[in-house]
């Protein structure tokens, strides 16, 4: 179930942090269900910017991925997004923007809207530099939705024009 939560690839240090257990104890049971081709097969090995490696793994099916994911309880899934996110951001510290939109749907799926605001972005501002304006527009829109969770302030506004503008040129580029 944790493993759904991250996506159909995950890596055994992110369910490790999602579960809170040790990252061995996670190894052995991905490495068992892979042995017995049950639900997830090996795609290699992930090393985080930390220094942590671990094997990265993928659902066979995403049939499979969706049905672990739909069974837990809305309150679960916002616990292991808050945790996945907190582990990932750990683990890539000045690198974060690497991953900014795995950051981003992690923090808005456990409700930490104003820290996914930031990640949705850099997430808009990657897929710029990969010439990819309309994936670039979606992560845009996306922070613009959110920022209306937030209160209205200097800050806020601030991080709207910032979103505008960045939109503006997406369009643009279309």
């Amino acid at each position: 179930e944790t493993a759904s939560a991250i996506g159909m690839e995950f890596t055994v240090a992110t369910v490790a942090a999602g579960m809170e257990k040790e990252i061995e104890t996670i190894e052995e049971r991905c490495t068992i269900l892979h042995r017995k081709r049950l639900f997830i097969e090996s795609i290699g090995e992930s090393v985080w910017p930390d220094g942590t490696t671990t094997t990265r793994y993928r659902f066979l099916h995403s049939l499979y991925q969706n049905f672990l994911y739909e069974r837990m309880s809305p309150g679960l899934r916002s616990r292991l997004h808050q945790r996945i996110a907190d582990r990932q951001e750990q683990g890539y510290r000045g690198g974060a923007q690497e991953i900014a939109l795995e950051l981003a749907v992690h923090l808005e799926r456990s409700h930490a809207y104003e820290r996914a605001i930031p990640y949705f972005q850099q997430a808009g501002e990657n897929a710029l530099r990969q010439s990819a304006p309309q994936e670039a527009i979606r992560h845009f829109m996306k922070g613009l939705d959110l920022l209306k969770t937030l209160s209205d302030d200097t800050k806020r506004s601030q991080r709207e024009l910032e979103f505008q503008l960045s939109l503006g040129v997406s369009l643009l580029t279309v």
